[in-house]
């Protein structure tokens, strides 16, 4: 956890890389030093700055030739989109990702990018490709003992069943995704699979057995230092305390994520902190609401024109906001209200203003 130490350590490599008489070698090492830096960057939750040197990453392997770090780069890119709510970015790139690999040769970043793949595709509803490219993933992990491969498979399944609601798939998942970290010494995926193990026991309302999860991914990413994972333990305890009819803690909480989120970058963090923000009471001026749904509105016409059929407001956190938008533009003027819900096109909304 202790990041700027790790930081310092990469730009003292650097520093002996770039002083090197042999050019090739020291951009060759440079590749290597900034992929530790992209690492870093990820763990702690600044995945602007991650994506930042990725991308410069990929341009510069490609450019020297280095083919294993061009495709880790392009995993490092896919992956901070993920974070950041750049999916269909994410989508186009871990499709030529998979290509690339497999005329490598190289299984396993093939089943990596096969699992972020799964993974992005269930973030956007997609569930039947998502369900069907990650347990390819799985199997090919499984066959060759590769533990990162399955991790991540792991945790794109519990995505994909969770978005259709079979649970008892999804708890399987994320059962299997917090055996394969703790096996592993993954400290920060463990946090993540316990805030999945959390919200199937908050569905069940085994109250008690969510708090306990989300509170010890908390401890471990409040320890590290990896913010992102704080946000979504804050917001996996929001969401426990307004299932338990505690609004005002609620409240508070999701009002610090989303402070928390707006610094990060990370769009579907602030968007699920507005919206279980919006069902603790938290109110929500019309503007701000309008500016939020401009972003997903933005997400969704990317999707429709990268080819992917999604399904995003099926999400019930971005549903919220939507409803809660028309809600408040039909107060104001109803016909405004009417032009909105027409304009997004979503049948759901229609009843929100009869």
């Amino acid at each position: 956890g202790n990041y700027f130490l790790a930081m310092s350590l990469c730009d003292d490599a650097a520093a002996v890389l770039e002083s090197a008489s042999d050019t090739l070698v020291a951009q060759r090492g440079l590749l290597y030093v900034n992929g530790n830096r992209i690492n870093i960057y990820m763990d702690c939750g600044d995945f602007l700055n991650a994506l930042r040197i990725a991308d410069q990453c990929c341009e510069d392997s490609e450019a020297i030739g280095v083919s294993d770090q061009h495709v880790e780069s392009r995993l490092n890119q896919a992956y901070c989109k993920i974070q950041l709510g750049d999916l269909a970015s994410a989508i186009r790139v871990l499709k030529s990702t998979v290509r690339i690999t497999r005329f490598l040769g190289d299984r396993s970043r093939e089943s990596m990018a096969q699992a972020l793949l799964g993974l992005a595709y269930g973030l956007v509803h997609c569930t039947d490709e998502g369900i069907a490219v990650t347990k390819d993933a799985l199997a090919s992990a499984l066959s060759r003992g590769d533990h990162r491969s399955e991790l991540f498979a792991q945790i794109a399944l519990y995505v994909n069943y969770q978005r259709i609601g079979r649970w008892s798939e999804a708890r399987y998942h994320s059962q299997q995704a917090l055996a394969v970290s703790k096996s592993q010494n993954m400290a920060l995926v463990e946090a993540e699979a316990r805030l999945l193990i959390a919200e199937v026991n908050m569905r069940d309302r085994l109250f008690d057995d969510a708090l306990h999860q989300s509170e010890r991914a908390a401890s471990v990413a409040i320890r590290l230092g990896a913010r992102h994972i704080e946000i979504r333990a804050a917001l996996a305890h929001a969401a426990i305390s307004l299932k338990q009819g505690r609004h005002e803690e609620a409240a508070a909480i999701c009002t610090g994520a989303k402070a928390s989120a707006l610094n990060l970058g990370m769009k579907p963090l602030l968007w699920s902190a507005v919206s279980l923000g919006i069902e603790s009471g938290i109110g929500v001026s019309t503007a701000e609401l309008l500016t939020l749904i401009e972003g997903i509105e933005e997400l969704r016409s990317q999707l429709r024109d990268s080819g992917v059929d999604e399904a995003l407001l099926e999400n019930e956190e971005y549903l919220t906001i939507y409803e809660f938008a028309v809600k408040q533009l039909a107060e104001e003027d109803p016909s405004r209200a009417v032009e909105f819900v027409e304009a997004v096109g979503w049948p759901g909304l229609e009843g929100v203003i009869r």
